[in-house]
């Protein structure tokens, strides 16, 4: 057998355990890092895709005055606008334990039933939306959750509250609602300003109808605008509606909200995880190369046997 054939079968035997330990570092450091990666690409593209699934409204349109229930259901027949969703906010405070009312609660209802199943559709973490006719239930985000200490089955006592309290008439209605299910949505995934961490509540349409009117706290519409539609045009449509005879309740003044100013913030708002993640995955990537790389010269140090000398020749 040659020197050179015996020196290979020598290292082998000897450093088999190290060149194997090797692959199987490698293979775990590499497995590691893969992972890592495919978190920082899901984390960034995590809201984007959210955003998609939930068929996210691209303004939030709301009249001064009342616009229920025509200019709101107008609002979807404008130029540019390829789906709505009205939308009712209820005057209500939770009751806390001792009967003290809490009055920092959003409390919202369809008022055709696309909001929550066709536009701005949630993601449930838990049980499921309440039913367009069942008053008594209604579904929570996370926010309530945590500050009001509720869970799917939970009952929330709650105090509906005259919009006008200049009509005496009028005195605060005390129900309760039963949690069917948990959800978060687009604008409470990173909470970006302070309405995103007062906790929400949709009710059903049931609900509003059952306190009527004098309930309302607020109307309008989310909208989801046809692509190369322009928001400004879109914007003026719905003032030049609202200033007409046909909707005189609205006031004639309208809130637009460019909900993608609040995207924006979200998605710079959750970056940073991703670039961490990023961030992570390169310097686990270099430390398993500049390992690996040290590696084979340990195993180069294994004792190399001690070749036949010739012997001389009598």
């Amino acid at each position: 057998m040659s020197p050179a054939i015996q020196l290979a079968a020598h290292k082998l035997r000897v450093g088999w355990r190290g060149w194997a330990a090797l692959v199987l570092l490698t293979a775990i450091a590499g497995g590691a890092v893969l992972t890592a990666a495919a978190g920082a690409v899901r984390t960034d593209t995590a809201y984007p895709r959210f955003l998609a699934a939930s068929n996210a409204p691209d303004v939030l349109v709301s009249p001064a005055g009342n616009g229920v229930p025509g200019y709101d259901a107008a609002l979807g027949a404008l130029p540019g606008v390829a789906a709505d969703a009205p939308v009712v906010g209820i005057n209500a405070a939770a009751v806390l334990d001792g009967g003290k009312p809490d009055s920092a609660l959003n409390v919202v209802a369809a008022l055709d039933g696309r909001l929550g199943r066709t536009v701005e559709i949630p993601r449930l973490l838990a049980g499921r939306l309440p039913a367009a006719n069942a008053p008594g239930e209604a579904a929570i985000d996370e926010n309530a959750v945590s500050q009001l200490h509720l869970h799917v089955g939970s009952v929330l006592p709650l105090l509906a509250l005259p919009s006008d309290p200049a009509q005496p008439a009028l005195h605060g209605r005390r129900f309760s609602v039963r949690v069917t299910g948990i959800f978060i949505t687009t604008d409470s995934v990173v909470p970006v300003n302070s309405l995103a961490t007062v906790p929400r509540v949709l009710a059903s349409r049931a609900l509003y109808r059952e306190l009527g009117p004098a309930y309302r706290a607020f109307d309008g519409a989310y909208l989801r605008l046809t692509p190369g539609a322009s928001m400004s045009a879109v914007s003026a449509a719905a003032q030049a509606l609202a200033k007409g005879d046909l909707y005189r309740a609205t006031g004639g003044e309208v809130f637009m909200a460019d909900q993608s100013v609040q995207e924006a913030a979200v998605e710079r708002a959750i970056r940073p995880q991703a670039v961490a993640l990023a961030l992570f995955a390169a310097a686990l990537a270099l430390t398993a190369f500049l390992s690996s790389a040290r590696w084979p010269s340990g195993l180069s140090s294994a004792r190399r046997p001690t070749m036949p000398r010739s012997q001389p020749s009598e």
